[in-house]
């Protein structure tokens, strides 16, 4: 198998490098050599039979920007993924950032380096990108040996080399006593001085801790290690935790008196115990790195949990006044529709006592029921009347109170003045007078009634969500709704329209009015102070089903994209934003009762219009007729 080598740089540095490389490796390597990497815009690639570039051997010069250069070899299109090994005579480098941030540097070497070193290392580098490219074709080569001690140690299993440990110990004192010791014993305790050295031959030591405030705190199992007491031998001071077998185990104790007599006369003991230590810390620091994921995944799941129970306690204190409310609401009703009652029947009796009052005069008591049932003129037809009537009574002034009276027939104006005098019409005035009041009482106080019925309709003591559901014409519940919230729309312009002979629904005429009170009112938090709110109720036939659909438009700002997936959820709120949505219980209310009708709800919202649209199964014809 033949791969390509380049080297790129020039003078006695490169021409080193290309014939250390050739006549060390030549066999099994193709080496080109070029002075800049500009000259790679004229490399045809990988000879025949060659595999891709396995290795760049990059010589810059003293003038030369290290990223540039390994940043134009990498963009060549010969050059996939490159080993590259830098090598330079410059004591410092502070411009290669950029490549060893995106891992592109494989090593480093000095110049001038030892005679053979850099062929050793290009053969390494050689296999490992054989390694992590077998498509290249052919067997992959084994990486060199490795010749030192410690490294050899830190590759070999975890038993094995605690078996050279005791080995190396046993060479230097004579053979070692194994201590065989049942589960729970403890080897080392906290805060004690710490003299001896435990190796574990087998079995398992846990390490713990105490805390004032957690109790004892397991730090290490199956991360501890074969060496007990190293660390606390280091510093000379007490231990820093509990060692206890949590199986039986079978341990060798040396004295620091002989630990030191082992070192001194074995030096492989010394390595030995190197290795072992290094892998033991290395493994707790992983064990340590882990937990410390882990606790901060645990603490960020444990927050996420304390917002959601603040918000759900929120939620609950929310609802809680919102229930008060309610209740309040439902009394005020209930208290009102008394005094209500007795406005709607005074103004009955007046109207049916004053015709005895104003006497047998027919023109009076017309006049007092016109008034009554009458509806003011606008400007234009008012003036139209007045013209009319001045031209057969010949008086502007006369007209005009005519007109004010509810006389508009220039043939009845002309009977009421012929032959009356003042008197009579200042009484016909006053008819007209009392008739308009008694209109205004009649229709005040219908209004109230109408808002008492609405309220408690709407917030009635003993109606909860979820409560019995009957026929509900929807139609009227939307009217409800917008008739308790007239206060809100008073600004804006809403309009309503309707097929007819919409079919009812199952349903809470209470929690479908809340529905539409809170659809409503979010359209009208968005507007602000001016915009048009439509509501479209029609029928759809929709899954072999048909469905009443009712449809609030407005024409405000929209809703974002990224806030849309979010706006039914509970407590879910952009009221310091450009689009607000109530309490943040709002929809989510809304959704959890459209639900409890096995309805459906959504959004589609753009800048200019945004439509929340609800649909409720209609009622069958043949239960409607039950």
């Amino acid at each position: 198998m033949i791969t390509t080598v380049l080297v790129i740089g020039e003078g006695e540095r490169a021409q080193a490098a290309v014939q250390e490389i050739s006549a060390d490796i030549g066999d099994t390597v193709v080496v080109h050599s070029f002075k800049r990497t500009a000259n790679l815009a004229d490399w045809a690639g990988p000879d025949a039979g060659a595999t891709a570039v396995a290795l760049v051997v990059l010589v810059p010069g003293d003038d030369e920007h290290v990223d540039d250069l390994i940043e134009s070899v990498i963009a060549h299109p010969a050059s996939p993924d490159p080993r590259i090994l830098l090598a330079t005579d410059r004591p410092y480098l502070d411009d290669i950032s950029r490549a060893l941030d995106r891992r592109d540097v494989a090593g480093v070497v000095a110049t001038p380096w030892t005679p053979g070193q850099l062929a050793r290392y290009t053969r390494a580098e050689i296999g490992r990108w054989l390694r992590l490219h077998p498509a290249g074709g052919g067997g992959v080569p084994d990486l060199p040996p490795i010749g030192s001690d410690l490294l050899h140690q830190l590759r070999l299993p975890l038993e094995k080399a605690t078996h050279e440990l005791l080995a190396a110990l046993e060479e230097a004192l004579g053979p070692r006593p194994r201590i065989h010791l049942p589960a729970g014993v403890r080897i080392s305790r906290e805060d004690l001085d710490m003299d001896q050295l435990y190796i574990v031959v087998s079995g398992r030591v846990s390490l713990t801790v105490k805390s004032p405030t957690a109790g004892t705190v397991t730090l290490n199992h199956t991360s501890t290690g074969p060496i007990i007491g190293l660390l606390a031998l280091t510093d000379r001071r007490g231990s820093m935790v509990t060692a206890r077998t949590t199986t039986p185990c079978e341990i060798v104790q040396l004295t620091v008196e002989q630990l030191d007599h082992a070192l001194a006369t074995n030096t492989r003991v010394g390595a030995v115990l190197a290795t072992l230590s290094f892998r033991a810390l290395s493994a707790r620091l992983r064990r340590a790195q882990s937990d410390r994921v882990k606790k901060t995944e645990l603490a960020k799941k444990l927050q996420s949990a304390l917002t959601e129970l603040r918000q759900a306690r929120a939620d609950l204190v929310a609802q809680a006044r919102m229930a008060t409310l309610g209740e309040l609401a439902a009394g005020i009703a209930h208290e009102l529709n008394n005094p209500v009652a007795a406005l709607l029947r005074s103004a009955e009796h007046l109207a049916a006592d004053l015709p005895a009052l104003l006497g047998s005069d027919p023109v009076t008591h017309g006049v007092l029921d016109q008034a009554r049932a009458g509806t003011p003129l606008d400007a234009r037809a008012e003036r139209a009347a007045r013209r009319a009537i001045a031209g057969v009574v010949k008086d502007p002034v006369l007209a005009r109170r005519l007109v004010a009276v509810g006389v508009t027939d220039p043939k009845q104006a002309r009977k009421l003045v012929k032959g009356r005098d003042a008197s009579a019409l200042e009484r016909l005035e006053l008819a007209a007078g009392i008739g308009a009041s008694l209109q205004a009482l009649e229709v005040a106080a219908s209004h109230i009634g109408t808002l008492v019925d609405g309220l408690r309709q709407h917030a009635r003591p003993d109606g909860t969500q979820g409560a019995q559901h009957d026929r509900v014409d929807v139609q009227e519940t939307v009217h409800s709704a917008l008739l308790l919230l007239g206060h809100r729309l008073a600004d804006l312009t809403v309009t309503v329209e309707s097929t007819p002979d919409l079919p009812p629904v199952l349903g809470a005429s209470a929690d479908l009015v809340q529905v539409w009170t809170n659809l409503v009112t979010n359209a009208a938090d968005a507007l602000g102070d001016a915009g048009a709110i439509a509501v479209f109720l029609d029928t759809v036939d929709d899954r072999g089903a048909t469905w009443v659909r009712v449809r609030v438009i407005d024409d405000g700002p929209g809703v974002p994209e990224d806030v849309q997936p979010h706006v039914f959820e509970p407590r879910f709120t952009t009221k310091h934003g450009v689009v607000r949505f109530g309490l943040g219980l709002g929809l989510g209310i809304a959704h959890t009762i459209v639900h409890d009708h096995s309805g459906t709800i959504g959004l589609e919202s753009r800048p200019g219009q945004t439509v929340f649209e609800v649909r409720l199964p209609a009622l069958p014809p043949e239960e409607e007729e039950r």
